[in-house]
């Protein structure tokens, strides 16, 4: 069904909870040091280390583990698991990790079980020396989704690397340690 913008809808009228939205904030918002719609990260703490850095960024999603995790009712992990799938990537550029952003889109918003998604990403994040979490977005989307226990997550996060050492794959030998 695809809705015409009218002035007069409410989110409400699109299938939107803001009373779940707020319960979910409410769980989360002492995890995510952000007032505003954007994170904001200060280069100074990091850029002084560098000659020539390079900005690493990837994003990534962990697909239908989702389905497992919803069917046991076991989401603790999932944030983990979104943490390292997009930090592997930078890491594997010879960055460290410098901040992570998530998003979370459900058809409809279940405050306790995606709260505890947040919780493991950032659990996760502490394990990453100054990596942090800089906020992210959490859409409900019931005309997007099949039922209203689907969801999905993404993460994306960036890191810096000095140039030079950024490994080369046509440079890697026999024999070399990567």
């Amino acid at each position: 069904m695809i809705m015409i913008y009218n002035a007069s809808m409410l989110y409400r009228d699109a299938g939107v909870d803001l009373n779940r939205a707020r319960q979910f904030l409410s769980k989360i918002k002492t995890l995510v040091d952000t007032e505003s719609f954007a994170g904001k990260f200060r280069l100074n703490r990091v850029l002084y280390r560098y000659n020539d850095p390079v900005l690493v960024a990837s994003t990534d999603g962990i697909g239908t583990k989702i389905l497992l995790a919803t069917e046991l009712k076991k989401f603790d992990g999932l944030g983990q698991d979104l943490v390292a799938m997009v930090l592997n990537d930078i890491v594997a550029e010879g960055a460290e990790p410098i901040f992570f952003l998530d998003y979370i889109a459900a058809s409809r918003l279940n405050p306790d079980a995606h709260a505890r998604i947040v919780m493991g990403i950032v659990e996760a994040l502490k394990k990453v020396d100054g990596c942090e979490l800089l906020g992210g977005e959490t859409a409900e989307l019931p005309d997007m989704f099949q039922s209203e226990t689907h969801f999905d997550i993404a993460g994306f996060g960036v890191g810096i690397a000095e140039a030079s050492l950024i490994p080369n794959p046509e440079n890697i030998l026999p024999g070399d340690l990567i």
